[in-house]
C-alpha cells in the first residue's frame, strides 16, 4: 500500500494555507452551524458542554 507523504504542520500548502479564523464572540452564535434553523444545539449550549466535557464547540453540535 503506498504511503501519504508527511507535511510538516507549520509548512503553508493547498490543505494548509497559513488562514486563521478570529472571528468576535459576539458573532460566534451567527454561525450556521448553532442556527436554529440548521441546529438543535444553540452556540450557548454548546459553549457550556464544551467547558465541561473539553471537547471543540463545533463536535458538539450536528446539522439537521
Amino acid at each position: 500500500m503506498a504511503q501519504k507523504p508527511s507535511l510538516p504542520d507549520n509548512e503553508f500548502h493547498a490543505w494548509n494555507p497559513g488562514l486563521s479564523l478570529n472571528l468576535p464572540t459576539r458573532l460566534l452564535p451567527l454561525i450556521t452551524l448553532f442556527r436554529p434553523e440548521n441546529s438543535d444545539v444553540g452556540y450557548q449550549q454548546a459553549k457550556e458542554a464544551a467547558d465541561f466535557s473539553g471537547l471543540a464547540v463545533e463536535q458538539l453540535c450536528a446539522l439537521k
